[in-house]
């Protein structure tokens, strides 16, 4: 019987460190951990939009330039360089 109840709380501890995990990755986003993870460093993916399952567009920022880079089966290719007044339009 104390076998039984100690899986039980075993088993209910467990399900509210799963259910704890969940609201963390949700609520605090997958993409703010990107970022925290990238700051400092030379090159910085801000965006990233799909397409479809094999192309996507990248705006990549590297010291005080933008660029907007497309993927796809031909590898990355440079669509343009973003102007500054672009850079710093704010995202509708």
């Amino acid at each position: 019987m104390m076998d039984a109840v100690s899986s039980i709380l075993q088993m209910l501890l467990m399900l509210a460190a799963v259910i704890a995990l969940a609201y963390l990755i949700l609520n605090k986003g997958v993409g703010k951990l990107i970022k925290r993870t990238q700051a400092g460093k030379a090159i910085q993916v801000q965006e990233r939009v799909a397409l479809d399952q094999k192309h996507a567009l990248y705006i990549v920022h590297l010291a005080d330039r933008s660029f907007l880079l497309g993927s796809g089966d031909g590898g990355v290719r440079l669509i343009q360089e973003l102007s500054k007044d672009i850079r710093e339009a704010e995202p509708r």
